[in-house]
């Protein structure tokens, strides 16, 4: 499943659309028969991955932490 969900991923974002993985979403559907149904989701069937796409409107990413350059060192 993960094999197919990237490759899903590369080929949506070659042709200009934004993907995430739902995995918080994924999580709640397998707890939960109610967001099954509301999915769906036919009863019997379980759910391996799940992966949200659209048309990004820019490259903003608000919530990734501030992150000090790393310092890197060569050794011979």
């Amino acid at each position: 499943t993960v094999i197919a969900m990237t490759l899903a991923e590369q080929r949506l974002v070659a042709r200009g659309l934004g993907t995430c993985w739902g995995g918080y979403l994924r999580a709640a559907a397998l707890a939960s028969p109610a967001i099954q149904a509301y999915l769906g989701i036919p009863e019997g069937c379980r759910v391996y991955e799940i992966l949200l796409v659209g048309y990004p409107e820019g490259e903003r990413y608000p919530n990734i932490p501030y992150r000090p350059a790393a310092e890197i060192r060569w050794l011979e």
